[in-house]
């Protein structure tokens, strides 16, 4: 079967409408200022958070009268358990040991200090953000710069 009169037209006017729909929707180029382009440098985005508000604070309370304080660097999707680790070493000489990721991260001992275990009297490493005390595991919950997070070797209440 062949394409009658009345169906060839309403062909080509709709390959003319895609055609013409998609002129121009595809990802657009950068647009450059004036100055950038008679200066042959590429603008830098500037943020408007101070440089202090780019990194998350950390504190550890060892549950003995010793704290240890570090102000760790913030990165998209950085979660609690990121910004323990991301402590680890350097001047902070502080060590992790943990286990899984995501949901079923744990975190085993700080500096060599492991959890007392599962009773109730039992002191283990919980943490809270910005005072909050979370359920969840600690590689779920996701950080913003600015932050506050405490990690805590203490019973659970």
């Amino acid at each position: 079967m062949g394409w009658n009169n009345y169906g060839r037209p309403c062909v080509l006017t709709l390959v003319t409408l895609v055609a013409a729909l998609g002129v121009g929707c595809g990802p657009r180029a950068p647009q450059q200022s004036p100055a950038a382009a008679t200066n042959n440098t590429t603008p830098v985005a500037q943020s408007s958070e101070p440089v202090a508000a780019q990194a998350v604070a950390l504190e550890i309370d060892f549950g003995d009268g010793k704290k240890q304080l570090a102000s760790v660097p913030w990165r998209e999707g950085m979660t609690a358990l990121d910004v323990l680790v991301g402590a680890e070493g350097g001047s902070t000489a502080l060590s992790v040991e943990r286990r899984g990721e995501g949901p079923t991260a744990f975190v085993e001992a700080v500096n060599g200090q492991h959890n007392g275990g599962g009773a109730k009297a039992d002191r283990n490493w919980l943490f809270r953000v910005n005072d909050r005390l979370s359920p969840a595991s600690a590689g779920t919950v996701v950080v913003k710069p600015g932050d506050r997070v405490l990690w805590q070797y203490a019973v659970w209440e």
